[in-house]
């Protein structure tokens, strides 16, 4: 029978007085029976439910609240990972992701090359193999390029030297004037209020200030060095203009192509064998005069940046490198004319020949790493190369933790992480993450390494977090005061929380309020539990143990110990993926202590016994049909009727109470309503010291509040005990 909702659900829960089964209230619909569980058919008696009279004095509505050391109760009392006096800080879970290459492997290899050059290979061989259907050929290279040196930054220090006798002047325009300033001499630049670019010279003549739409600043390229905020030029000429119409500044350099520009380029080492670096050369020209071709851009003023979002324009070699810059030089003049050099061409035409440090064994295609047009030069090949020892980034591993994918995914935690979708080059085409809450987000492979810092998309996950991770205390009932779930011995029950940062907080409560009294973190690593559940004391030796379901739908226990924490997980179970709630019941079956209840994706309610000893869970027997629950609960002797009793909350915030007879469920009727705003509900046992097992309820705002037992099937008035439990993912 389809599930019908009810018509309004209330902002807080109404708690209603039980009546007597036999009672017949107005209202009551057979429909409500199916949808919120109905007696199995191997039942001996059909109960249907019946609906309890509302008592409009149960209300709990936002004004009614009684609040009692609000915050004292807090969820995570500091945040995940921070210390104090009350809580440990523990560590994340991590994830550790191996992979190889650097960089985004379209084009040519720059590791690659130079091992291709190891070879005997030449320049053309070089790249011909990586840019397919490729030509290697001289163009004129002689126009001036533009390039960001200082991209939107509210100032700028320019500061000459002289690299030979009688260098180091420079001369600073701005506004149809002109200042000049020897060498040491100090200028800065910055947006004056009324919007022009000023610059400020000490010692400058005939001016020591300049101001304009913009300032140029040119000096003696054979005698004089430039640096600018700590980084030498030596040719060329500077503009600095302001960005826009805000308050900050483009430092842009105007230099040829040819030589002015291209000498400076430092992307690869410039020991390496000449005709790796012919072939860098080659790339670079042909990427500048690419850019060149496209026009200034208008987010910086220029046609290229000075860093590796274009190619890296180093300025002046510093001493260690200028040995080795002749190598370089060389192999930018490798066409021997001084208006012309060497560029990779497609069909006639000069292309943006990219290029990264390397790849992981084989290239990628463009349109998979940044969509668009497959371009036919780039192309995905073989690149053995770049795999060869003297590759610092042949293989890799890096640790990311919990809260960093959790990040980058846009989910509370990530359990589970699918990296299998892969491009023809082997690099990630996408990844895939999924929620210890069900919910999956994916990610482009770009975006993905992006987001986590990563070397490159040819990745791979080479150990996930383990699941079921430290705990420091033991779920005990050890200490005699014989109440279910005490850890402390203070005779009330105690709370355990899973939160979505994988950490486990034990929550120790005080009949006096009642309160939290103290919030401990007391385990780590547990991203992988969707679901924990507390088991009774299943081998005799008084300490409770845990029941966890991992991501992948398996069940495991851990057995507590008198000294603290568990053992190592024990599979008890499988095939628990499709099951929508889950709850453990204590002393269900006569002399058994537990049960685990579910029920599953077609709403059959069904028990497994725990095996003395081992914990094995027994095969399911069904005990209802047509369920449709938001929550089961485990309440004891709520009803006062002498038998274990269960609560289930539906999707419309309604709840019914159940009482469990040789093993099968009878429906007693509906005991409240208006739970339709609350994330987590609770039994966990007796909080106020009165022998009765009370419950607990988070509202999707996070805050906690405590209903006490009254018997007899009725709860108390809500009290607020707590705040900040939204990011709790289970508490029991």
């Amino acid at each position: 029978m389809p599930w019908r909702p009810a018509s309004a659900a209330l902002a807080a829960g109404l708690i209603l007085t039980l009546l007597p089964a036999s009672a017949t209230a107005a209202g009551s619909d057979p429909t409500d029976v199916e949808a919120t569980g109905q007696a199995a058919e191997t039942s001996s008696e059909t109960i249907w439910g019946v609906d309890a009279e509302r008592h409009d004095d149960g209300l709990l509505d936002d004004a009614g609240v009684t609040r009692h050391h609000e915050g004292s109760g807090s969820g995570v009392e500091t945040p995940p990972g921070t210390s104090s006096s009350r809580m440990a800080a523990a560590a994340s879970p991590t994830w550790t992701l191996s992979g190889s290459g650097w960089g985004h492997g379209v084009g040519m290899s720059q590791w690659g090359a130079m091992e291709m050059a190891r070879d005997g290979r030449t320049a053309e061989q070089i790249l011909k193999h990586y840019y397919t259907g490729s030509t290697y050929d001289p163009v004129n290279d002689t126009s001036v390029i533009a390039v960001n040196l200082r991209n939107r930054v509210p100032s700028s220090t320019m500061v000459t030297s002289a690299l030979s006798a009688a260098g180091g002047t420079v001369r600073v325009t701005a506004g149809g004037r002109t200042m000049t300033g020897g060498a040491g001499a100090s200028l800065r630049a910055t947006v004056a209020a009324d919007g022009a670019v000023s610059v400020s010279c000490t010692g400058c003549t005939p001016l020591t200030q300049v101001s304009g739409a913009s300032a140029s600043l040119e000096w003696d390229d054979d005698r004089t060095l430039l640096a600018v905020d700590g980084t030498r030029y030596k040719d060329g000429r500077i503009t600095v203009t302001r960005a826009g119409t805000t308050s900050a500044l483009h430092v842009i350099a105007h230099v040829r192509i040819h030589d002015e520009y291209l000498d400076y380029i430092n992307e690869v080492p410039w020991s390496w064998p000449i005709e790796s670096l012919k072939a860098q050369a080659a790339a670079a020209r042909g990427y500048a005069i690419s850019a060149l071709s496209q026009g200034l851009r208008s987010d910086c003023g220029c046609h290229v940046f000075d860093t590796t979002t274009s190619q890296v324009f180093g300025g002046y070699p510093s001493a260690a490198n200028l040995q080795s810059w002749p190598n370089w030089t060389a192999a930018v003049r490798a066409a021997g004319s001084s208006t012309e050099g060497y560029v990779v061409r497609h069909q006639g035409r000069v292309i943006q020949a990219f290029y990264s440090s390397s790849s992981g064994g084989r290239t990628q295609n463009n349109e998979d790493v940044w969509g668009g047009t497959a371009l036919p030069y780039l192309r995905s090949v073989d690149d053995p190369w770049s795999l060869r020892p003297s590759n610092p980034r042949a293989s890799w591993s890096v640790q990311r933790d919990m809260a960093a994918l959790a990040t980058a995914f846009r989910l509370p935690d990530v359990v589970s992480l699918n990296l299998s979708r892969r491009h023809v080059s082997g690099g990630l085409a996408t990844a895939v993450a999924t929620s210890s809450t069900g919910a999956t987000a994916q990610l482009g492979g770009e975006t993905f390494r992006s987001r986590l810092g990563l070397h490159s998309t040819y990745v791979r996950v080479s150990a996930a977090p383990d699941l079921l991770g430290s705990s420091t205390v033991p779920l005990s009932t050890a200490h005699g005061s014989g109440v279910y779930g005490d850890v402390d011995g203070n005779g009330t029950a105690d709370l355990v929380g899973l939160h979505t940062n994988g950490q486990l907080y034990l929550y120790t409560t005080s009949a006096d309020g009642p309160r939290i009294a103290r919030t401990t973190v007391i385990g780590e690593n547990w991203g992988r539990a969707d679901w924990l559940g507390r088991v009774p004391d299943v081998n005799g030796d008084g300490v409770d143990e845990l029941l966890a379901r991992r991501d992948d739908g398996t069940m495991w226990l851990l057995r507590g110990h008198r000294g603290g924490g568990f053992s190592s997980a024990v599979q008890v179970g499988s095939g628990f993926s499709g099951y929508r709630t889950l709850v453990v019941v204590p002393r269900f079956l006569g002399d058994a202590e537990a049960v685990l209840l579910s029920v599953d994706a077609f709403g059959r309610l069904e028990r497994r016994s725990f095996t003395s000893l081992t914990g094995q869970l027994g095969a399911p027997v069904r005990v209802g049909h047509g369920w449709n629950p938001r929550f089961i609960l485990s309440a004891q002797n709520f009803l006062g009727d002498g038998r274990p009793n269960v609560l289930m909350i539906d999707h419309s915030g309604r709840m019914y109470a159940y009482t469990l007879v040789n093993g099968l469920v009878r429906s007693r009727g509906q005991v409240g309503h208006g739970w339709s705003n609350f994330g987590h509900a609770l039994v966990p046992g007796d909080i106020d010291a009165d022998g009765r097992w009370d419950l607990l309820g988070i509202r999707n705002d996070g805050n906690l509040y405590f209903y006490r037992n009254l018997a007899g099937g009725r709860w108390g008035t809500a009290l607020q005990i707590g705040a900040r439990w939204g990011g709790m993912l289970r508490v029991f």
